[in-house]
C-alpha cells in the first residue's frame, strides 16, 4: 500500500494536519500556553509549532484562540436576545 496514493497526502503532512487539528482544539478548549499545547502535540520548540500553525492554518496560535474566544462572546451576546417569531407557515 502506498500511503500518499492511498490518502492523498504524504505521511509527513498528515502527521502534521493532525497535530494542527489537536492543537486547534486545545486553543480553544483549554487554558493551556502556546508552550504547552506545542509539546503535548508533539513539538519541542514552540517557535517551530507556531511557525507551522501559522503556515497550515493561516494564523497564529494566539490570533486562532483570540478570534474564537471573540466570536464565541458574540454568540453568547445575541444568544440573549429573544429569537423573532416567524409570521409565515
Amino acid at each position: 500500500m502506498n500511503f500518499t496514493k492511498e490518502y492523498r497526502i504524504s505521511p509527513i503532512n498528515y502527521v502534521i494536519q493532525r497535530r494542527m487539528t489537536e492543537a486547534k482544539w486545545s486553543l480553544t478548549n483549554t487554558e493551556l500556553s502556546q508552550a504547552e499545547i506545542s509539546w503535548r502535540v508533539g513539538y519541542e520548540n514552540v517557535d517551530h509549532f507556531a511557525k507551522l500553525f501559522l503556515r497550515h492554518v493561516g494564523c497564529s496560535p494566539s490570533d486562532y484562540r483570540r478570534q474564537f474566544k471573540n466570536c464565541f462572546a458574540e454568540q453568547e451576546i445575541l444568544s440573549e436576545f429573544p429569537q423573532p417569531v416567524s409570521l409565515v407557515g
